[in-house]
């Protein structure tokens, strides 16, 4: 799930090419949802994130069961741009504080491996910021995506 807080008429948006185009099935039980974060792969299609941050990832702004995605193989992500969003796409068990710096790796959510938020570690991207507490949220991360940088 993605909710942008801010305008989304300002970001660029891109219909890429996935990897594997069966994930955009709402059936399939690790579909790809709104709100995960995916990169290129060595054939330049888009595939889930590993265990490893990499630079160039991108949120999905297509919402799961989307036909005409399924129909030409591609999902919409968000390419350009910063924004202000809520996702329920977090890793669960880290700890943030408002400024926490925020990375994109492999996380599960609900018993399903998905690529989502977590904490940045030393010699990590950086793709955002908490901007607002899981607990004062519904159970949202709130974050602002910037530009990515190696964290410190």
């Amino acid at each position: 799930m993605l909710a942008l807080i801010s305008s989304v008429g300002t970001l660029h948006r891109r219909d890429l090419e996935m990897a594997d185009p069966t994930l955009l099935d709402p059936d399939e039980a690790d579909c790809i949802v709104q709100g995960e974060w995916l990169a290129r792969n060595s054939a330049s299609k888009m595939a889930r994130i590993g265990t490893t941050p990499v630079i160039g990832a991108v949120q999905v702004w297509t919402q799961k069961g989307d036909l005409a995605a399924q129909a030409i193989g591609k999902t919409t992500c968000l390419m350009l741009g910063e924004y202000e969003g809520e996702t329920d796409m977090f890793l669960a068990s880290d700890t943030y504080a408002v400024g926490s710096e925020l990375t994109v790796q492999q996380i599960t959510v609900d018993s399903v491996t998905r690529t989502g938020l977590c904490l940045a570690t030393a010699g990590e991207f950086v793709y955002g910021f908490c901007t607002e507490l899981v607990a004062n949220n519904n159970g949202l991360l709130r974050f602002q995506k910037i530009s990515p940088y190696i964290k410190a």
